[in-house]
C-alpha cells in the first residue's frame, strides 16, 4: 500500500514540475466524469466523489507544495474548493478534472 502511494506521489512530482506557479490565492474546482456502460446506462456501483476527492487532493496538494507550485496548501493560499456534480460520459475511462485558478 505504501509503495503504491509513493509511486503515485513520484509520478505527480514528475508531471507537476512543468506546471505554472501560483503567487497568490487559488480557487480549486473538482469534477468527476464517470463513464456510462456500453448500453448507455449508469453503473449500478455507487461512487462517493467526496472520498475520491479527499484521497486525490491530499497527495496532489502535497506534491504541488513540494515542487513549489504554491507556497503552501493551507487556507491562506487555497481560498475555495468547489465539488461540481458528477457528469456521466461516453468513453472508456472515468475522468477527474481539477482546475486551479489564481484569484
Amino acid at each position: 500500500h505504501r509503495g503504491f502511494l509513493f509511486l503515485i506521489f513520484w509520478y505527480m512530482l514528475k508531471q507537476l514540475k512543468a506546471c505554472p506557479k501560483f503567487d497568490g490565492e487559488v480557487e480549486v474546482t473538482f469534477k468527476m466524469k464517470r463513464k456510462l456502460n456500453k448500453n448507455g446506462s449508469r453503473s449500478k456501483v455507487e461512487c462517493d466523489k467526496h472520498n475520491v476527492y479527499t484521497i486525490i487532493v491530499k497527495y496532489l496538494y502535497d506534491a504541488m507544495t513540494e515542487v513549489g507550485i504554491w507556497k503552501d496548501d493551507n487556507d491562506d493560499i487555497i481560498k475555495t474548493e468547489t465539488l461540481l456534480p458528477t457528469e456521466y460520459i461516453k468513453g472508456d475511462n472515468n475522468i477527474i478534472e481539477i482546475t486551479f485558478t489564481e484569484i
